[in-house]
């Protein structure tokens, strides 16, 4: 009984997601954003879930109510990041994890594509690009 909790917690989705964070995400450039991505939106939706119930239909919901309520820029990241943990964690063949339930959704059938970001600068880096192009001469 307790090996059998101890199994069913050890392949929980908080788990193989924390194991993802420390053994694949902590190298890139970008490892704090992912990982507070990560543990924002999908570790507090699935937890305790054991890895292998997550379905596409899960996979699915959660990108929809990311995009509806207006964080489509966050969805579209959260979309590459499950992707990228469930293939993690087919590839190592430790959770029982067989099918990903990312397999054939388009994003693009779930979520509106990204607007073009908009840089504002504040006046100091305004100061800072005139300062710095002065000596341009143009």
């Amino acid at each position: 009984m307790q090996q059998e909790e101890a199994r069913r917690k050890a392949n929980s989705f908080s788990s193989v997601a924390e194991e993802f964070i420390a053994r694949h995400v902590r190298k890139l450039r970008s490892a704090a954003d992912v990982e507070a991505t990560i543990r924002r939106e999908l570790i507090s939706r699935w937890g305790e879930k054991p890895v292998t119930e997550i379905s596409r239909k899960d996979v699915i919901q959660a990108i929809e109510q990311i995009a509806d309520s207006g964080r489509v820029h966050i969805a579209h990241h959260v979309y590459s990041y499950t992707s990228k943990l469930f293939a993690w964690a087919i590839a190592r063949g430790l959770y029982g994890l067989e099918i990903l339930p990312c397999a054939g959704i388009k994003r693009s059938l779930l979520i509106a594509s990204r607007a073009a970001r908009q840089r504002v600068l504040n006046d100091a880096k305004i100061r800072a690009l005139w300062m710095a192009t002065e000596d341009l001469g143009v």
